[in-house]
């Protein structure tokens, strides 16, 4: 595996590292949400398009579930509405929209 691989799988893996909270031992079920607002392309993992967005989507549902053994997370995935960007039924558990007002250009009162 190559450098930028290996700091990939260390930012991905991060939710996996063991501490005393009840949700690091499988618990508590947690609503995981990674990746969000990836159609808008304004942060890393959506810039380049949905191929790689859905990649890592899946890349990070391997290794939290299978390789790390974390069965508590409920898969969120929320969806501008393109369906090239969604990265399948069996990696996501809940499916949401994002919508914003298209007359707010800045923060909502």
């Amino acid at each position: 595996m190559d450098h930028v691989a290996d700091q990939v799988l260390v930012g991905v893996e991060r939710p996996a590292r063991p501490g005393d909270d009840p949700v690091d031992h499988g618990k508590v079920p947690v609503l995981w949400r990674p990746l969000h607002e990836a159609e808008g392309r304004w942060f890393w993992w959506g810039a380049k398009g949905p191929e790689p967005l859905v990649k890592l989507w899946r890349l990070m549902h391997d290794r939290l579930t299978n390789h790390h053994d974390l069965h508590n997370l409920i898969w969120v995935y929320t969806t501008g509405g393109d369906p090239a960007w969604y990265p399948g039924d069996a990696y996501v558990d809940v499916l949401a929209i994002e919508r914003y007002p298209d007359h707010h250009r800045g923060p909502l009162p």
